[in-house]
């Protein structure tokens, strides 16, 4: 099946609301490698509780309404999807605890020829609930 590009530019991405934990920036930061270096303080920040920060890497996994593109009524090929890169723009540091809504939306198609397949471009807002 084709893409339709005005149909994938307009496609209803679900909005995520998702509940942010100490417990899960703890470990979190723990699965990004911190704390191999039980020597190294500075990395006591992201690991112990009454000091904990987020690391600025969190929200790219926030939010996130899954694969979304796998879905048929897309008009994507989900099984020749490259992810080809991602960019990350902070505003302000990510409180340990609260509510997040994630709002994502395709912002651009660049068909890339017959059987080239397309670029797509999207972005992920990541909000104080």
């Amino acid at each position: 099946m084709p893409i339709v590009y005005e149909k994938l530019l307009n496609y209803p991405i679900p909005e995520v609301r998702q509940t942010l934990r100490w417990q899960d920036v703890a470990l979190y930061n723990f699965s990004i490698g911190l704390g191999q270096d039980p020597m190294d303080e500075r990395q006591l920040d992201f690991l112990y509780e009454p000091r904990l920060k987020v690391m600025p890497s969190m929200p790219v996994v926030l939010g996130s309404p899954g694969f979304w593109s796998r879905n048929p009524d897309t008009g994507i090929d989900w099984v020749k999807i490259v992810h080809g890169e991602q960019g990350l723009v902070l505003h302000r540091p990510l409180p340990v605890e609260g509510e997040i809504i994630g709002r994502s939306r395709v912002t651009g198609l660049v068909d890339r020829g017959e059987g080239k397949g397309a670029l797509m471009y999207s972005e992920r807002e990541v909000i104080d609930a």
